[in-house]
C-alpha cells in the first residue's frame, strides 16, 4: 500500500468518523428533547382524534333530533308517535314520552304523562326540571353503561317530548380503556364519564378552565391543563349546536414518561450505530477511490449529452455509494422519460386550449336585451374548462333560462356540461316548432328537466349529478316561474326598497339520478320596474383561496343592497355596469387575477327589468 493512498484511507476515516461523532454529540443535545416533543405531539394528536370520535357520535344524534324536533313542532301527540314510528329506526330510538304541564293542587306546575312508545322503566322520572326544558335549548343526559342518549325538548303549547337514543362509539361502551373521556355542559357539570369515581374527583370543574374553553374562538383542541393539583392533557371538542363539551384527559406525568423512555431507548440505538458505522467505514474505503472516480468519468460523460451512460452497481454490500450509483443510472432514465413527458404535456397544453375554445361556443351572448328584460351572464372556471354551464333561448313568447354545476370541474365535468348543453338545444329547438300554446310549468319546464335528467343518466348512469336552476319568463307580463333541482337559491333586489329577499322555489335533488322527479310545485315571482334577480353557481360563496377564505354571502349581498338604485337607473346607459358585472368584479377582486387561486368555477347571473319597461311585445330573436 503506497503512502498516498494510506493517507487517503486515514483522511476519510477521521473525516467520517467525526461527522459522526458530531451528530451523535448534536443528537444527544438536541435529539432526545425532539423525541420527547415527537411523542408528546404523538399523545395530543390521539388524544384529539379519540374525543373527536366521540364529539362526532354525539353530534350525529343532536342533528337527528334537532330534525325530527323541527319536524313536530305542534303536531298532537297522535301526529309526534306517528312521526317518531316512520323515523323509528333512522333516529335509532327506542323511546318516546310525550308530556303536558298542568298545575296541580299545591299550584305548581308538574307533567303530566300524555302519550309513551316503548317506555324504558328507566325514565318514569325525568332528569330535568320544567324551567330546563322550557328553555327552547335540547336537554341532554347520556348513560354509559346502557349507551343511551336521553334528550328532553320543548315542542310548544306547553308540550314536552324526551327521547332516548342508542350510542354506538368505544367511549361509550366501555371497550376504551386507555384513557378517561368526559362530557360537559356549558355550566361545567360533568353530563358522563367513563370512570364515575375519577370524574368526582375533578368537581368543580375551575372556573378559569371552562371560560377559556367557552371563550376561544376554535371549537376543539389540544392543550396542558392543571386541575386540583394535578397536571393532565386534555383534548376536547365542543358540539357546537348544543354547548357541550367532549373532554379527555391524560395525566401529564404519563404521557411524558413514555417520552422519556422512548428517548433513552433511542439514545443506546444512536450510540450502537455510530459504533457500527466505524467499523463499516474501515471495510469501505478500499473500494471508495475507485468508485468515486467512476462516478466522475460517468458525471463527464452525461455533461456531454450522453444520458445512457451507466455507473457498475456493487453486488456485494450496500452503502452510500451504491444508492448513489443506483440514483445516478435512475436519473438518465429519468431524463430520457422527462423529455417525452415534456413533449407530452405540451401536447394536452394544445388539446385542453381546444377544449376550451369547443366549451366557449356551449355558452351564449353573455348580453341579452329585450324591452322588458336586460340579462348580464358570465362564468370564471377554475381551470382550463369548468363544469359550470348557463343558457337562454325564447319559446314562444317566454324566455327560457337555465344555469347548473356539474359535479366537480375540469376536463370531466366540461363532458358533463357538453351533454347537458346538447340536450338543452336539441329540447329547445323540439319546443319551438310546437304549434299550441305551451303552459310554462307543466310543459316547457317539466319537458325541460326531465329530458335532461335523461340525458344525463344516459351520459354518465348517476355517476355525475347537475345541480340546476330553470326559469320561463313572460315577456310581456314579467310573470317569472322558477324550479329548482339542488342549486343555490336567487335573490331578487327591489328598486327604491334597499331589501333582498331569496326566490325560495321548492328544491328537488339534482338532475342526473334515476330517483328525479319533475313536481310542479314552483316559485312564481312578478317582476317589477326596477327588480333585480342575482343567479349564482355554489363556487361563489364555497370556494376558497390558498389561505381557506371564502366570499362571505352577507356581506356581498349588503353591497350589493346599496348598488341597485344606482344600477337600475343606469343601466341603459351606454358602457353601463349590470349586477353580474358588479358581482364579478367583487369575485376577481377577492380572488385576484388568476383562476388557479379558487377552487371551484363561479358563474353569476342578473336578470333586470328597466325601469322604463312596459307590456311591450316581445323581441323577435331567440338563442339556442
Amino acid at each position: 500500500m503506497s503512502k498516498f493512498n494510506f493517507s487517503i484511507r486515514l483522511r476519510v476515516l477521521a473525516l467520517i468518523s467525526g461527522s459522526l461523532f458530531l451528530s451523535l454529540g448534536s443528537y444527544l443535545y438536541i435529539g432526545s428533547r425532539m423525541v420527547i416533543e415527537d411523542k408528546t405531539s404523538y399523545i395530543y394528536d390521539y388524544s384529539f382524534s379519540q374525543v373527536r370520535l366521540a364529539s362526532l357520535a354525539i353530534q350525529s344524534e343532536v342533528e337527528k333530533i334537532n330534525d325530527f324536533k323541527s319536524r313536530i313542532q305542534l303536531k298532537d301527540a297522535a301526529g309526534i308517535e306517528a312521526a317518531f314510528r316512520s323515523e323509528e329506526s333512522f333516529l335509532q330510538a327506542n323511546t318516546l314520552l310525550i308530556y303536558h304541564t298542568s298545575v296541580g293542587a299545591d299550584q305548581k306546575p308538574r307533567f303530566d304523562l300524555e302519550r309513551s312508545v316503548g317506555v324504558n322503566p328507566g325514565l318514569q322520572k325525568l332528569p330535568w326540571a320544567e324551567g330546563q326544558l322550557a328553555s327552547g335549548k335540547i336537554q341532554l343526559q347520556i348513560d354509559p353503561t346502557s349507551q343511551t342518549l336521553t334528550a328532553g325538548m320543548s315542542i310548544g303549547s306547553g308540550q314536552f317530548a324526551v327521547l332516548q337514543l342508542r350510542l354506538n362509539h368505544p367511549l361509550f361502551d366501555g371497550t376504551a380503556k386507555d384513557f378517561e373521556i368526559l362530557v360537559l355542559d356549558e355550566t361545567g357539570q360533568i353530563i358522563t364519564s367513563k370512570n364515575p369515581a375519577f370524574a368526582a374527583s375533578l368537581q368543580p370543574i375551575p372556573k378559569e378552565l371552562l371560560e377559556s374553553l367557552t371563550k376561544t374562538e376554535f371549537d376543539s383542541g389540544v392543550r396542558q391543563v392543571e386541575i386540583g393539583e394535578k397536571s393532565y392533557l386534555m383534548g376536547y371538542d365542543q358540539v357546537v349546536s348544543n354547548h357541550i363539551f367532549v373532554v379527555s384527559l391524560v395525566p401529564a406525568e404519563m404521557a411524558m414518561g413514555a417520552a422519556k423512555a422512548l428517548a433513552k431507548r433511542s439514545l443506546g440505538l444512536g450510540v450502537s450505530i455510530f459504533l457500527l458505522a466505524i467499523g463499516s467505514t474501515l471495510l469501505l474505503i478500499r473500494s471508495f477511490l475507485l468508485r468515486v472516480k467512476d462516478l466522475v468519468l460517468a458525471t463527464n460523460r452525461v455533461s456531454t449529452g450522453d444520458f445512457s451512460t451507466k455507473i457498475r452497481e456493487s453486488t456485494g454490500l450496500r452503502d452510500e455509494l451504491s444508492a448513489l450509483a443506483e440514483s445516478f443510472n435512475r436519473m438518465g432514465d429519468e431524463i430520457q422519460t422527462l423529455l417525452k413527458r415534456t413533449a407530452a404535456n405540451a401536447r394536452m397544453e394544445q388539446e385542453l386550449e381546444t377544449a376550451q375554445l369547443v366549451q366557449s361556443r356551449f355558452f351564449p351572448p353573455n348580453v341579452l336585451i329585450t324591452p322588458n328584460l336586460l340579462l348580464h351572464g358570465s362564468s370564471l372556471p377554475a381551470s382550463e374548462v369548468g363544469g359550470d354551464w348557463w343558457h337562454y333561448a325564447q319559446v314562444q313568447n317566454y324566455l327560457v333560462v337555465i344555469m347548473g354545476d356539474a359535479t366537480g370541474h375540469g376536463a370531466s365535468a366540461a363532458l358533463i356540461t357538453a351533454s347537458v348543453h346538447s340536450a338543452f338545444s336539441l329540447m329547445i329547438a323540439e319546443l319551438q316548432r310546437v304549434k299550441k300554446i305551451l303552459r310554462p310549468d307543466t310543459e316547457i319546464l317539466s319537458i325541460l328537466s326531465n329530458s335532461l335528467n335523461q340525458a344525463l343518466l344516459l351520459t354518465a348512469g348517476e355517476q355525475s349529478t347537475f345541480p340546476a336552476l330553470l326559469a320561463v319568463i313572460d315577456l310581456e307580463s314579467l310573470k317569472m316561474w322558477t324550479f329548482n333541482a339542488g342549486h343555490p337559491k336567487p335573490y331578487l333586489f327591489r328598486a327604491g326598497t334597499k331589501q333582498y329577499e331569496a326566490i325560495a322555489a321548492e328544491s328537488s335533488i339534482p338532475l342526473g339520478q334515476k330517483a328525479f322527479k319533475f313536481e310542479p310545485k314552483l316559485s312564481m315571482t312578478e317582476l317589477k320596474p326596477g327588480d333585480q334577480v342575482l343567479w349564482y353557481t355554489d363556487g361563489l360563496f364555497d370556494a376558497r383561496v390558498s389561505d381557506g377564505k371564502k366570499m362571505k354571502k352577507k356581506v356581498l349581498l349588503d353591497e350589493i343592497k346599496g348598488k341597485i338604485d344606482l344600477i337600475s337607473k343606469n343601466i341603459s346607459k351606454p358602457g353601463s355596469s349590470s349586477l353580474a358585472d358588479f358581482v364579478l368584479a367583487q369575485t376577481q377582486q377577492f380572488f385576484g387575477s388568476s383562476n388557479s387561486n379558487q377552487s371551484d368555477d363561479i358563474t353569476v347571473l342578473s336578470i333586470i327589468v328597466p325601469i322604463s319597461a312596459n307590456s311591450t311585445p316581445a323581441p323577435s330573436n331567440q338563442a339556442a
